[in-house]
């Protein structure tokens, strides 16, 4: 049975091809008669939709009882271009000169005789409303109404064009999200224009308030142009820091490149710089804020070839069982593209882009019964997603349990690529890039804060070109905050893992237990691996008993584990027996035969677990194309089956393995000549042309966070010829207030370029030294790392040395409250803990990490940890000497190599010792250098404070 509509048919007609109906919303009509007549005679129905613009105003709604029990499709008329669109066209027509003073006023000199206008109401838009608040810990909600010309999002005018403002001070912390009466925080800007916005009406500001994944967009009540001061009109659920990055938008003072445009909400008026001359564009703005399609509670319908655009809220909404989303473009969307739920319901094939508040979102099935829902997306391109809501709206979200994404590319991203929640997923064969471009303590892949969360499968995948080298550190795959139970497995990583400060890997685990880690291949990675600490009396205060006043981390966990699931009871303790130890062991892993290929690290983790039969490599094992990132090897799955299979996909495919690649590394260390003085080095820009054409662009190097002064030029022409590279040098200069691990970019400067990733992560080793005698004179000659506080005095010392059969560790601490014969260590309670240090094997003779961690805390020679391996060991036969003396103590350990399990007679080169250190000074700030030791959430560590030498 054939259906046909078009743009200008005729509902009171047959709905023939010759004589089509004109509306979806008739379409709906005629199945529902059928639906109730009986009368379709058990034949599929097709509905073919003519080539056009079919505005659907209200949405195409479908509920049980409005179809017949037959399969119904969907489709465009081969060789015909249709849209279903939720906005409002705008006639070239209607936009004519601005002629207002008082607007022309308020516009930069830049601006004027350029912006044009139009009256909204005359082109049918009267319902604008309120500027409404996105983001970190707001609830999902429509996106305020968006402006398309010629099939592109125009950006709304903003300040700055590209990269953001800081905040200065912020005098007003605000209420916190859920107080009342809810009132926004106050702060600073040093930026001159501060002063244009004192009369701007409907501005917005968008901000990293207080942590770079937490960020929000919320509306701004008014400007002080003398003080600089912003206030905002909601608050964010971190506060707003002093020092962190926003944005000013919407502001029709700040209209100043082609293509920007603001509303008056006021007056109905929409400004325009045009991006080019108007006649014969197709504009048009979002209108509608339900979803341009819903299917619930209906089995057997599917949609093909359609063009779903410009909407407000969701795109679609497929619910119900056995409903199916094919070869379809979805694109300039406000929130959403898809939300799947119900059994057996798929996204086949399809092109989603530049939607603003995610791609493909997965859900159905019961949790409390491990039922699967079987919900899928395959084969799908997916990239700019996020551009209303810039972060934990995923490219691909998992939720409930068992659903599957294969072979989806995705893409271009400032956060998450895949968020995970649920059970039994399986993630395989995708190939994911060019994600967590503007945040940290994040990953391609994330799942988290959830230990009932497990069973999912990560197989085949290939990830790359992750993160640009923030503050925390990204990574590929990152499984946080006590999350675990995933099987990690056949996938490759490259040029992914930027350590950062939370010490993060190209896979990470925080705290998690049960993961398994197998048959990987990661190449050119900071590090391959970073499991991160967790201390088992956190997991026994997170395993305690539910305590309903108890409102902190631990408490959700226990939520989740007892009250959203029980894991003591079927069938969580019989589908994952491994819950039954969860409150044994701090941390629980294995990492086996893995490649480690031209990785600065393996592993990073103080309790590493299972390592075994992991094969480190120094030079290109005999991948069949590593140049264009082709990294298939004999008894591998070739990479030709990651990503889109573009023997089905009809939408042209990008090569993003094809392109100009770039990494920053610093040469040698960086050097400070006094403590308040800048830190100076150089750093090595290293580009490689990946492509098969020339390349000839502008490439220009920044850091992150700044401020960071090149003093070199610090632009460079780049001229490559196909499979070419070249290399860089600068000469850069930190102020002492900033972290020395160099977080850098580079970017071509052209705004029509394809994307450059940089690899930028940058931290610090210490060799230990080698003496050839045991004489503790000649150690304490050598040269000690000294830890200084903010006032550049000395506060602590400490000396290692790799003797010949043993390990010599002397700190010196200094405290004014120590007195000789005084105890020379304090309690658990007390402000100052002493010292803790790790000493990180980074490179033995053998293929097992080893860590050895100590803690030395109450008093001498109680509660030494020694944590190696798969669990935590005894402590080797070592004891502490300790002396207190005015003003300080002095300790001293020797330690045999054979209690390490290392051969006293090895080779030197081939041990590498990475030291980290921390101490906490009693009155004084804490200033991280070369990063932070690793810590979890609630522990007493500390970062140092300064090093020399």
């Amino acid at each position: 049975m054939n259906i046909h509509v078009a743009v200008s048919g005729n509902d009171a007609g047959p709905g023939t091809a010759a004589a089509p109906l004109a509306s979806l919303t008739e379409v709906k009509n005629r199945l529902r008669a059928l639906a109730q007549s009986g009368q379709s005679d058990a034949l599929p129905i097709v509905v073919w939709l003519h080539g056009g613009t079919h505005h659907v105003d209200g949405g195409l709604h479908v509920v049980a009882g409005d179809i017949p029990d037959v399969p119904v499709s969907f489709r465009a008329l081969p060789g015909e271009i249709v849209r279903v669109s939720g906005g409002r066209q705008i006639p070239p027509e209607a936009f004519a000169p601005v002629v207002d003073a008082a607007v022309l006023a308020r516009l930069d000199p830049l601006a004027r005789g350029n912006v044009v206008c139009c009256a909204l109401a005359a082109c049918g838009i009267e319902s604008l409303g309120a500027m409404a608040s996105h983001g970190f810990a707001f609830p999902s909600q429509p996106a305020d109404p968006e402006l398309f010309i010629n099939d592109r999002p125009m950006p709304v005018a903003r300040w700055p064009k590209s990269g953001a403002l800081l905040t200065t001070t912020v005098p007003d912390q605000g209420t916190k999200i859920g107080e009342s009466p809810m009132r926004g925080a106050t702060f600073t800007c040093d930026d001159g224009r501060v002063a244009r916005w004192a009369t701007a009406r409907h501005a917005v500001c968008h901000g990293q308030w207080g942590h770079d994944w937490a960020p929000s967009t919320v509306p701004v009540v008014s400007v002080d142009p003398r003080g600089g001061a912003i206030v905002l009109g909601a608050p964010s659920i971190y506060g707003v820091r002093a020092g962190k990055r926003f944005v000013m938008m919407h502001l029709l003072e700040e209209i100043g490149e082609p293509g920007e445009w603001y509303v008056d909400r006021d007056a109905g008026i929409l400004y325009l710089w045009p991006p080019q001359a108007l006649a014969g564009s197709r504009i048009e703005m979002s209108a509608l804020t339900s979803p341009l399609i819903s299917v619930r509670g209906v089995r057997q319908i599917s949609f093909h070839d359609l063009i779903i655009e410009c909407a407000r809220g969701t795109g679609v909404i497929l619910d119900g069982s056995n409903n199916r989303l094919v070869g379809c473009e979805l694109r300039n969307i406000g929130g959403a593209a898809v939300t799947v739920g119900g059994e057996d319901n798929g996204v086949i094939g399809c092109h989603v882009h530049d939607c603003g508040q995610g791609g493909i979102f997965l859900g159905g099935g019961d949790r409390r019964t491990l039922t699967p829902g079987g919900n899928f997306a395959v084969n799908n391109h997916i990239h700019d997603f996020n551009r209303i809501v810039r972060t934990y709206r995923p490219g691909i979200k998992f939720d409930g349990v068992g659903q599957r994404a294969s072979r989806n590319l995705i893409h271009a991203a400032p956060h998450f690529g895949l968020y995970l929640h649920g059970n039994d997923h399986v993630i395989e064969n995708n190939e994911i890039c060019d994600v967590c471009l503007d945040t940290d303590d994040a990953g391609a892949f994330y799942m988290g804060r959830n230990p009932s969360e497990r069973g999912s499968v990560l197989r085949g995948n290939f990830f790359h070109h992750v993160g640009t080298g923030r503050d925390g550190g990204t990574s590929a795959i990152y499984i946080d905050d006590g999350a675990g139970g995933v099987l990690i497995e056949d996938n490759v990583f490259f040029r992914t893992g930027n350590r950062g400060t939370l010490g993060m890997g190209a896979i990470c685990i925080n705290s998690g237990k049960d993961t398994t880690i197998e048959r990987n291949i990661f190449c050119e990675c900071p590090r391959a691996v970073g499991v991160l600490l967790t201390t088992q009396e956190g997991w026994e205060r997170a395993m305690s008993d539910l305590d309903p006043g108890d409102n902190d981390m631990f408490a959700q966990y226990r939520g989740h584990i007892y009250r959203d699931v029980d894991i003591r009871l079927p069938p969580y303790s019989t589908r994952y027996p491994e819950l039954a130890r969860l409150k044994q062991d701090a941390s629980r892993n294995r990492i086996a035969h893995n490649l480690i290929d031209r990785c600065d690290e393996f592993v990073l983790g103080l309790e590493v677990q299972d390592a075994v039969n992991n094969r480190i490599v120094d030079a290109d094992p005999g991948y069949r194309d590593a140049l264009h990132l082709d990294f298939s090897l004999p008894g591998h799955a070739p990479m030709s089956s990651m990503g889109l299979d573009a023997a089905t996909y009809r939408f042209a495919i990008p090569d993003l393995r094809r392109r100009l690649d770039c990494k920053v590394t610093l040469n040698g260390r960086p050097q400070q000549d006094s403590l308040i003085g800048e830190a100076h080095g150089q750093l090595v820009l290293s580009l490689v042309n990946r492509s098969q054409h020339v390349v000839r662009t502008q490439v220009e190097v920044f850091a992150s966070p700044v401020p960071l002064s090149v003093d070199t030029a610090s632009s460079v022409a780049v001229e490559l010829a196909a499979g070419a590279s070249c290399s860089q040098t600068f000469s850069y200069r930190v102020r002492p207030e900033q972290r020395h691990e160099l977080f850098l970019c580079a970017r071509e400067v052209r705004r029509d370029a394809p994307a450059v990733f940089v690899q930028a992560d940058v931290q610090v080793h210490h060799r230990l030294p080698r003496c050839t005698t045991a004489d503790a004179q000649t150690v304490a000659a050598l040269a000690p790392l000294t830890f200084r506080n903010e006032a550049g005095q000395v506060v602590a010392s400490m000396r290692l040395a790799m003797l010949h059969a043993e390990l010599l560790l002397q700190m010196q601490v200094e405290d004014p409250r120590a007195a000789a014969g005084t105890a020379p260590w304090r309690t658990h309670s007390d402000v100052w803990q002493g010292p803790m240090f790790g000493i990180f094997l980074d490179r033995p003779a053998c293929d097992c990490v080893r860590q050895l961690v100590f803690f030395p805390t109450g008093q001498p020679n109680d509660e030494v940890w020694y944590l190696r391996g798969p669990e935590r060991t005894p402590t080797p036969a070592f004891a502490w000497q300790a002396q207190s003396r005015p003003g300080g103590y002095d300790l001293t350990a020797r330690i045999p190599l054979a209690a390490l399990d290392l051969d006293p007679g090895m080779d030197p080169s081939a041990v590498e010792f990475r030291l980290q250190a921390m101490v906490q000074i009693p009155g004084a700030g804490i200033l991280p250098l070369f990063g932070s030791v690793t810590s979890y959430n609630n522990s007493r560590r500390f970062a140092l404070c300064h090093v020399d030498g």
